[in-house]
């Protein structure tokens, strides 16, 4: 759907002739909008159905998209911003819930991550030619990507439509009032045995946002050609196909496992970049890096299903989990800023890998202590 991704900046700049700061502005409406947001998409998916939160998202991107080519102003963009994250939004949580629910009616939900690795595989394939060509279309008429996006959107809205939703026990609430069954619902989810741990999985999650400000400036400065950014990029979305696709054979490894090599990918590309000041080698890394990063959330996902969901509040769940990423990609780029700007690109990414490698570690270890006193549910 998001196939104006590459030139949206690039419109606000020169169509709608928004400034600097204005386009800064409305990268901290995106911010807020998906903080406040994603874990009140993930409840509504849970409290309703699954297909009536993925139609809402469906049709606020719609309306995003389409914001973008008949009201291009500071004003217009505002608004597909908030339209766009709050579809976003109710999306996420929504979309995995549904498969997990077609897995468990098919008695098959030890394959989620074979199943999601694999859907994730068949979008990057996609992502690789249409976010390739569409924004091609931006020399012919700039309006012309958010046309297609528009179009794209509307076409989803028919899928989703489409859709069957397995029959589920209907949750009941725990208070009338939906605000506090949200508050109750989050107070079974979040609490001593899981808090740390959601935090050290968003910790991750907010380097990458942190470091992918930086990385193409990295690569220019050695002496990467801004042309081949773009090959690199499509390089690491064919790797993740590739590894989405034999994901499932992770399953066998624990989470304290996982985690490590989390903790290690991340953390380790800065510290190779930022020691090594070598371009083939930062290449190599960042290839692994960025391919890894795409399919990182489905074990995640799956461990905490597995582990927490009663079968009602599995899009709460999955939504808990990303508002911890969005929380962290919000306060850990600043201080990743500040040792970029303090020690210069190559001693300030070496720096905040080991400080974060160490710090995440630490994370890990105090969650997965509290995680261990934790009582199993079910999955219905």
């Amino acid at each position: 759907m998001r196939v104006y991704l590459p030139v949206t900046f690039v419109y606000l700049s020169e169509y709608a002739h928004l400034t600097l700061t204005q386009i800064g502005y409305i990268g901290t409406v995106a911010a807020l909008t998906i903080v406040a947001a994603t874990i009140p998409g993930g409840y509504f998916a849970d409290r309703l159905t699954r297909k009536a939160a993925m139609l809402t998202a469906t049709i606020l991107m719609a309306i995003s998209t389409a914001l973008y080519v008949v009201a291009p102003s500071f004003s217009g963009a505002i608004l597909a911003t908030i339209f766009s994250f709050m579809g976003y939004a109710f999306y996420s949580g929504a979309g995995e819930a549904l498969v997990h629910d077609t897995l468990v009616a098919l008695k098959d939900e030890d394959n989620y991550i074979r199943v999601m690795g694999r859907a994730q595989s068949f979008g990057l394939v996609g992502n690789i030619v249409l976010v390739g060509l569409i924004p091609l279309t931006y020399a012919i008429d700039k309006r012309l990507p958010f046309i297609f996006g528009t179009i794209a959107s509307l076409l989803f809205i028919g899928v989703v439509m489409r859709m069957v939703e397995p029959p589920r026990p209907v949750r009941a609430a725990s208070h009338r009032n939906p605000l506090l069954d949200l508050y109750k619902s989050l107070r079974r989810l979040v609490g001593r045995h899981t808090l740390i741990l959601f935090m050290a999985i968003g910790m991750v999650s907010g380097l990458y946002i942190a470091m992918s400000s930086f990385n193409t400036l990295v690569f220019k400065d050695l002496g990467l050609s801004p042309e081949f950014l773009g090959i690199m990029f499509a390089l690491s979305s064919a790797l993740a196909a590739v590894g989405g696709w034999h994901l499932f054979r992770l399953r066998r490894l624990s989470l304290v496992q996982y985690a490590a090599i989390d903790v290690g990918i991340a953390t380790g590309f800065l510290m190779i970049v930022g020691l090594s000041r070598n371009l083939p080698i930062a290449i190599i890394a960042f290839i692994i890096n960025m391919s890894f990063w795409r399919l990182r959330k489905i074990m995640y996902q799956d461990h905490l299903l597995r582990r927490f969901s009663d079968g009602h509040n599995k899009a709460t769940l999955i939504s808990t989990l990303g508002f911890f990423e969005n929380i962290n990609a919000i306060w850990v780029p600043f201080g990743f800023v500040a040792a970029i700007t303090a020690l210069g690109f190559y001693n300030g990414y070496a720096l905040v890998g080991a400080t974060a490698m160490v710090s995440i570690s630490i994370a890990f270890i105090m969650g997965f202590a509290a995680l261990r006193s934790a009582p199993k549910v079910a999955v219905k």
